[in-house]
């Protein structure tokens, strides 16, 4: 991944069948109809995505998947980094995770709390002030 660039977007409608061949267990009827998220490029190949609900000024992250190889190699911090940014740009100030997802690990080593695997977002305001 040194060197490359992550392209993080919103997930389209296009773009479930290749979620589908990511994660052969996951119910994209479902989630297609209940679900938002991010997907995450590099080098034209999906590599990752985040299935998500919004709720007022909060995402919620109910699913993550960083492909294999990739996992340890940081492309899951800069995904959710850039998942970060562009929930700021949309003007969300906080983040949580489902209770049953699977990663809180991963999640409290990016910065959400331990106890209630939320996070603050800063918004581009506060980011001009540090």
């Amino acid at each position: 991944m040194k060197g490359q660039k992550l392209f993080v977007r919103r997930i389209l409608v296009s773009d479930w069948s290749e979620i589908r061949h990511l994660d052969s267990g996951i119910d994209t009827a479902r989630a297609e109809g209940e679900l938002a998220g991010f997907l995450g490029k590099l080098a034209g190949d999906v590599v990752a995505f985040a299935l998500t609900r919004e709720a007022e000024t909060q995402l919620t992250i109910q699913k993550i998947f960083v492909s294999q190889p990739l996992r340890r190699k940081r492309a899951g911090t800069i995904f959710m980094r850039e998942i970060e940014r562009l929930a700021a740009v949309e003007g969300l100030t906080e983040l949580a995770v489902a209770n049953d997802c699977y990663a809180a690990g991963f999640f409290t080593s990016t910065g959400f709390d331990a106890t209630t695997l939320t996070k603050k977002i800063a918004g581009r305001a506060e980011e001009r002030e540090s």
